[in-house]
């Protein structure tokens, strides 16, 4: 017997053919299974880029239509209602700018969370600040969640993959 022959029997070969079988078999299921897995998450992100689009215009059109019945009540009340209005709108502003980012890039930016973040704790902070009897140490614990999102933020910028390519 040749010294072939001995490392590759015939059985060998079958076996490899068949351990090559299921490797490619298991390759087409795969890449089957992240086709599906992107059309359904390109559907899920279409409806709700959509919802999300639909609240941005239902919330824009509510504030002006609750713009003329400022003149008529107490304007430090409206304008606490007009503001978190507002403020709602920018959040889902930011949400809109990561589900457009993600549906292009296929990954989410740490920045635009980290801006809806800012933005809803501002709010918050807002409300609460304006409140007449608002707790201190709330508010106080609410700007440390703001200092430690801007700096997550701040890193975020400093080591972006982004830079890294450049």
């Amino acid at each position: 017997m040749a010294i072939t022959d001995r490392i590759f029997d015939k059985r060998d070969i079958r076996i490899g053919s068949v351990i090559l079988r299921k490797i490619f078999l298991t390759d087409c299921r795969k890449s089957v299974l992240v086709k599906s897995y992107r059309s359904v998450s390109n559907i899920i992100i279409d409806a709700l880029i959509i919802a999300v689009l639909i609240a941005l215009l239902t919330g824009t059109a509510q504030v002006f239509i609750r713009l003329p019945s400022t003149l008529t009540k107490d304007f430090s009340l409206v304008f606490r209602n007009l503001l978190n209005d507002v403020m709602v709108i920018f959040i889902f502003v930011e949400l809109f700018r990561v589900l457009l980012d993600y549906f292009k890039e296929e990954r989410v930016k740490i920045t635009y969370i980290a801006d809806a973040t800012l933005v809803f704790t501002f709010k918050e902070v807002w409300i609460r600040f304006s409140e007449s009897n608002f707790e201190p140490m709330k508010i106080l614990a609410m700007g440390g969640v703001m200092l430690a999102v801007a700096a997550v933020r701040t890193l975020a910028i400093i080591y972006s993959p982004d830079k890294a390519k450049e």
